[in-house]
């Protein structure tokens, strides 16, 4: 293997100094460039990281606010199924048609 082959110079001496000088200046910009690069890595996987934490809050308050009202909305039910049971009781349907049609009966039986 050459070094041509892993992309290295290949000096000659007489343009050694030269070529050294243009080589450490190729190598600091590339150095500058790969900086610059994780700069930005770092920033964008920051981001990243901030929505994903604000996707997980924003889902778990809008999970908190259906809870809410699934448990309002159950509680309104259970209050409505009480209300009708407590009008459909035949007891007491029987009792209030009792008190409802005495002063009839007694009208019409002329018993008053």
């Amino acid at each position: 293997t050459t070094a041509a082959a892993y992309g290295e110079m290949v000096l000659s001496d007489d343009t050694a100094t030269e070529g050294t000088a243009e080589c450490v200046d190729v190598k600091r910009a590339l150095m500058k460039k790969v900086a610059q690069l994780t700069k930005v890595v770092v920033h964008l996987n920051a981001r990243n990281d901030e929505a994903e934490a604000r996707y997980d809050k924003l889902g778990k308050d809008f999970e908190d606010e259906i809870r809410t009202a699934v448990g309002d909305a159950a509680s309104k039910i259970g209050t409505q199924r009480n209300q009708l049971e407590e009008l459909i009781d035949p007891a007491q349907l029987a009792a209030e048609a009792g008190h409802r049609t005495s002063p009839w009966v007694c009208k019409r039986e002329h018993v008053c």
